[in-house]
C-alpha cells in the first residue's frame, strides 16, 4: 500500500519578496493554492507544512494542512537547500511510514490537483526513483 506525504516548505523570511506566501493574491493567501491543490488531488495521506513562522502556520492550518511542528531557525535560512527542510520535515514525521514524498513549493498558485495528479502518474508509470516537474517558460 502506498502512503504519500506531501511536504510545503513556507519560511517566513523572504528577503526577496517580504511576505510572498501570506501575501493577497486574489483574496487569498499565495500559500493557499498550493494547499488546496495538494487536498483536492486525492494523492497524500497528509498534507503538511514546514514553516518556521507562526503566521504562516496559523493561515496554513485555516487552509486545511497538517503543522506537526516549527521548522528549526537554522532551516529556515537564505542558504539552507529546500531539500534539506523535506528530509527534516520526514525524519520528524517518520520516514518509513510514507513511500512516497512530494515537494510541493508554496508559490505556485497555478499549479492545480490535476496538475499534481498527472505528475504522479508519470512518477509512477516512469518507476523512477524520483522526479522534478518543470514546466517551459
Amino acid at each position: 500500500m502506498t502512503a504519500a506525504l506531501a511536504v510545503i516548505p513556507a519560511r517566513g523570511g523572504s528577503r526577496r519578496v517580504p511576505g510572498k506566501n501570506v501575501r493577497d493574491l486574489l483574496g487569498r493567501p499565495a500559500i493557499a493554492y498550493t494547499i488546496d491543490a495538494a487536498l483536492e488531488c486525492g494523492i497524500f495521506e497528509r498534507v503538511i507544512v514546514s514553516t518556521d513562522s507562526e503566521e504562516i502556520a496559523a493561515i496554513a492550518r485555516r487552509c486545511g494542512a497538517e503543522i506537526p511542528f516549527l521548522r528549526d531557525p537554522a532551516l529556515a535560512d537564505d542558504e539552507t537547500p529546500v531539500s534539506a527542510v523535506t528530509v527534516d520535515a520526514l525524519e520528524r514525521l517518520g520516514a518509513g511510514a510514507f513511500t512516497e514524498v512530494a515537494q510541493l513549493m508554496p508559490n505556485c498558485p497555478v499549479r492545480t490537483a490535476d496538475d499534481i495528479r498527472a505528475s504522479h502518474e508519470q512518477f509512477v508509470e516512469s518507476a523512477a526513483p524520483a522526479q522534478l516537474s518543470v514546466a517551459r517558460v
